[in-house]
């Protein structure tokens, strides 16, 4: 049978409707959601790639400041309790602190600690300083410049708990001398010709109670040797006296 022709014609084929191909290039909604998709997947791994880097520098950083600052520190050795000079050092003596810096100065290392015990302290050890090398040895009192004075004195005199190492200013009251003449007058002398007190800083060597034979001590110091001879005459009038002071005054 005759048909009339057109764009949009149909033929049969077994009982199948063919269609035209003009219908199989239309776009679809589902890739256009799946490529949206992909890009957004792709911003968030940029994002996350991102973050990463930024963490990885901090952490980083984090690391080299702490090595920084490690690095300049160092355990060394320092004094618990005062040891005279001369005396035995022993580990109760002394405890181990980190310190940062401290290049120029001899300090002893933690890990010596058993090279100082048993040794004899050079220098008078003051509790809470830290422990040099030049401190441990034979004693070496007094030093150029300085004079070693045993003075004895009664209680209200010195501070009962005064002991060795601590740093003291050697008070000394006004002496007055009496010397007897054919006249009988007396004439008084001052070691500064003055009415005010003297006083002479110093390190406490040793403290020996009962060693003036009664309820005092006798306190062995010492001082610079230019005042040294003017403390002796003062200890022997009963005109000194002590106060402790702090290590830095």
């Amino acid at each position: 049978m005759w048909q009339p022709s057109g764009s949009d014609t149909t033929s049969r084929n077994g009982g199948r409707r063919v269609a035209g191909v003009s219908g199989a290039s239309r776009p679809t909604s589902t890739g256009t959601a799946q490529s949206r998709s992909a890009g957004t997947r792709r911003r968030r791994n940029v994002s996350r790639l991102v973050a990463g880097v930024v963490l990885v520098l901090a952490c980083t950083l984090l690391v080299m400041t702490l090595v920084a600052r490690a690095g300049g520190r160092r355990p060394v050795l320092a004094l618990v309790r005062a040891v005279p000079a001369g005396a035995t050092i022993t580990e109760g003596d002394l405890r181990t602190v980190t310190v940062a810096g401290g290049d120029g100065v001899a300090l002893v290392a933690g890990t010596d600690r058993g090279a100082v015990i048993g040794r004899p302290a050079a220098v008078p050890l003051v509790p809470g300083s830290l422990l040099s090398a030049g401190q441990v040895g034979p004693a070496v009192v007094p030093a150029a410049g300085r004079a070693v004075v045993g003075v004895a004195v009664k209680p209200g005199q010195y501070p009962p708990r005064l002991t060795a190492g601590d740093h003291v200013n050697v008070v000394i009251r006004p002496v007055a001398a009496t010397v007897s003449t054919s006249s009988a007058f007396t004439v008084s002398a001052h070691p500064d010709d003055s009415s005010a007190p003297v006083s002479v800083p110093g390190i406490v060597l040793d403290v020996d109670p009962g060693g003036d034979g009664g309820a005092g001590a006798v306190v062995t110091v010492e001082v610079a040797v230019g005042p040294a001879d003017m403390v002796a005459v003062a200890a022997g009038a009963g005109q000194v006296g002590f106060v402790q002071r702090p290590a830095s005054g």
